[in-house]
């Protein structure tokens, strides 16, 4: 159910309130890997009751949205185990409740008929609590995020375009850490050809688990538009 009430032309309050249902995948059923994870075929699903409640504000070339929400999901499905000689499994771990809240804020400028500049800014907050969990060991909740800015800087002139984009996660446990990627690209008629850099600074990080995301890499790509 959503709902939201115009106060002026450029502020409005909006709210939703809904539940939703997740059902095992067939990894968190049936996964073999022997001695690292084991899939559990008497899980069941999970479910969840959420609300928001925010606000909108756009006046001309700026727009900002800011939102409160809690979400409480009933036997939620996290990856455990008791002592680490054990393998991972999937299991009802109970229930978990997360609330927090975002801000996010959007500015276009016209530099000229032919340049513009786009500014996003983004930071988002999460409390997470889990309720009934028994294992000591658990791969989803330590790697929940807390803290979360993201931020995106592009710039267009006639067919080029540059994109700069950042972002910082911290997480329950583990370290916090910067991303930084790069787009350059260029529209020759009806090809684009773009040069793509992510993780441009090497920085070594895990989003679940002991699990090392890519490093540095960089690509090329065309594409072709027959409008």
């Amino acid at each position: 159910m959503d709902a939201s009430y115009a106060i002026t032309k450029a502020f409005r309050v909006t709210g939703n309130l809904g539940t939703s249902q997740r059902i095992p995948s067939f990894t968190d059923l049936y996964l073999n890997q022997r001695p690292g994870n084991i899939g559990n075929p008497d899980l069941s699903p999970e479910d969840a009751l959420q609300g928001e409640l925010g606000f909108k504000f756009a006046h001309r070339e700026l727009t900002v949205n800011a939102s409160g929400f809690y979400r409480n999901i009933s036997s939620f499905i996290d990856w455990t185990r008791m002592v680490t000689t054990e393998p991972w499994q999937s299991n009802n771990v109970g229930d978990l409740r997360t609330k927090g809240f975002n801000i996010r804020s959007d500015y276009r400028l016209p530099i000229s008929d032919k340049s513009k500049l786009h500014i996003q800014l983004a930071y988002s907050f999460l409390d997470s609590e889990s309720a009934g969990a028994k294992a000591l060991y658990s791969k989803y909740l330590i790697s929940s995020l807390k803290h979360q800015v993201t931020n995106t800087i592009s710039f267009n002139y006639s067919g080029l375009s540059v994109l700069a984009a950042t972002r910082y996660n911290d997480r329950i446990s583990g370290k916090s850490y910067f991303i930084n990627d790069f787009r350059i690209s260029q529209a020759i008629r009806r090809f684009t050809v773009m040069v793509d850099a992510q993780n441009v600074f090497n920085t070594v990080y895990n989003e679940i688990g002991a699990i090392p995301l890519p490093s540095r890499w960089f690509s090329l790509g065309l594409k072709y538009t027959n409008l």
